[in-house]
């Protein structure tokens, strides 16, 4: 999973101007900036932020700090987490972007929705394939038939003919 966070990300100081973020995720090609706050905790301000907290209500960009308009705290994920695990964060709490945390606490990197499912939304996640045939829900064994798969639990897992109506033992 780490390895399609951004590495090189955009950071802004939480007094620097809205004008300031935006500049520099342009330089950037990024549409978000993680933000440091003065007592050490992070946040992140978006395009979307600037778009709806400052240009929709008005606010001057050039005076605007971005600590007023950031979300806080930044969302994250350690380093190793899965992606289902990172994608499943994402969803719960609302968020298209989680920071990447490594081993020793500090932020590595940035993992955006865009960079899991690419730029048209198209996974690039594996999709596992479905054997064909019946799965027993014990082990994951594979059988060509229902019969197969009934006698396999019932000699295996079970006890001989349980599903066959034998309940002698039970």
């Amino acid at each position: 999973m780490e390895e399609l966070a951004y590495r090189d990300f955009p950071v802004v100081g939480e007094s620097s101007t809205v004008v300031e973020a935006a500049e520099l995720m342009r330089e950037r090609n990024q549409g978000a900036a993680v933000v440091r706050f003065s007592d050490g905790s992070l946040g992140i301000v978006t395009e979307r932020d600037v778009l709806y907290k400052v240009v929709a209500r008005g606010l001057d960009p050039r005076t605007t700090r971005v600590r007023e308009i950031a979300s806080r705290p930044l969302e994250s994920v350690e380093e190793g987490t899965s992606m289902e695990e990172a994608l499943s964060k994402m969803a719960s709490k609302r968020v298209r972007r989680l920071g990447v945390v490594g081993k020793d606490g500090r932020l590595v990197g940035v993992l955006t929705v865009e960079r899991i499912l690419g730029p048209d939304g198209a996974a690039i996640l594996p999709i596992p394939e479905v054997p064909a045939g019946y799965i027993c829900p014990f082990c994951g064994s594979v059988f060509r038939t229902k019969e197969e798969l009934s006698k396999h639990i019932d000699k295996v897992h079970i006890g001989l003919g349980l599903l066959e109506g034998n309940t002698s033992k039970w």
